[in-house]
């Protein structure tokens, strides 16, 4: 019934129920068991969050605009894709990169009459009216033109936005987070990510202007993940894909070695963190799935993944075969 009238309605069925406090209280607790090692990020996040939702801030702005800046891979989009899932709040993404060009800003309210697709109306304005109670997360906004800031002016300022036909989008029960990695491509920078580091604050007035600057309510810094956080972070990932072959009737067993391989060979890129779901995809998923496809064995089985000559192998536990538990 909640689920219903909350479709109905349009808004979070969090609202309906009597969850809300409780769900606020254990915000951070809750985000922290999902993301590894971005303390002060999840704490200023959440008291944000906290005083909006006990009508401490502005009725007539958005829900919170949030800058998350740090490296790439660790953490900025995952957090808003976490703290939308605990809000119970629609996601939203765009991917700033597209909006480069002077004309592209059209695409997000609409573009001039006489125009082709002049009727349809703007991505962004149709977005925020479909789903009035959102978290819009506006990835990499170092990459968009100057003219997209004009908007978010707008959007920060009065929590509205027209498109081309005259239709109003309401921002006020949206979140808005920005995500840069702009000031982190430099080495001595990656360490601990922190409003007063000097490069990260000047490479944020060379991006921002400071109306916009003035207008966001948190600039969040994350913090390089160190080679032990991503071991903890290809632990998180080789168990869920443990409990997905274990609905196959597979037990997968991972040594010690695969953890710091994967960890390692995935600290040493650009990607960060996101490194590690591609190398378990390409390197242990592929080749469980070819297992599967062969039929090399037979189900229930236990499987193990080792590390030989530098590279990631499966192969079967025979029952009578010993293993030392210790290495797993």
């Amino acid at each position: 019934m909640q689920e219903t009238l909350a479709l109905k309605l349009k808004i979070p069925k969090m609202r309906l129920s009597g969850d809300k406090k409780a769900l606020l209280r254990n915000l951070e607790k809750s985000l922290k068991n999902k993301i590894f090692a971005q303390t002060e990020a999840i704490n200023l996040i959440s008291n944000a969050i906290k005083i909006q939702h006990c009508g401490l801030s502005s009725k007539n702005k958005p829900v919170g605009s949030f800058l998350f800046v740090g490296p790439s891979g660790v953490g900025k989009t995952e957090l808003a894709k976490e703290l939308a899932l605990n809000l119970d709040l629609h996601f939203e993404r765009f991917d700033m990169s597209e909006y480069k060009e002077a004309h592209s800003v059209a695409k997000l309210i609409g573009s001039p009459s006489g125009y082709v697709g002049f009727e349809q109306g703007g991505l962004l304005v149709n977005a925020i009216k479909k789903h009035p109670h959102c978290l819009l997360l506006l990835d990499e906004i170092e990459k968009a033109h100057s003219n997209v800031y004009d908007l978010l002016l707008q959007v920060m300022d009065n929590a509205t936005l027209s498109d081309n036909l005259g239709n109003k989008a309401s921002f006020k029960h949206v979140i808005l987070i920005m995500t840069s990695n702009v000031g982190s491509k430099d080495k001595d920078t990656l360490g601990f990510f922190s409003a007063k580091n000097t490069k990260y604050d000047r490479a944020i007035k060379e991006l921002l202007t400071p109306e916009l600057r003035s207008r966001i309510d948190a600039i969040v810094p994350f913090r390089a993940l160190s080679l032990e956080d991503f071991e903890r972070i290809v632990w998180v990932e080789l168990d869920k894909l443990k409990a997905l072959a274990l609905e196959q009737d597979i037990t997968l067993n991972f040594h010690k070695e695969v953890v710091k391989f994967i960890a390692q060979k995935s600290y040493q890129t650009t990607l960060g963190a996101r490194e590690i779901k591609k190398i378990i995809h390409h390197e242990i998923k592929t080749k469980l799935s070819d297992m599967l496809l062969l039929q090399s064995f037979k189900k229930p089985c236990k499987i193990a993944c080792l590390l030989e000559n530098n590279q990631l192998v499966l192969k079967e536990i025979k029952r009578a075969q010993k293993v030392k538990e210790n290495d797993f």
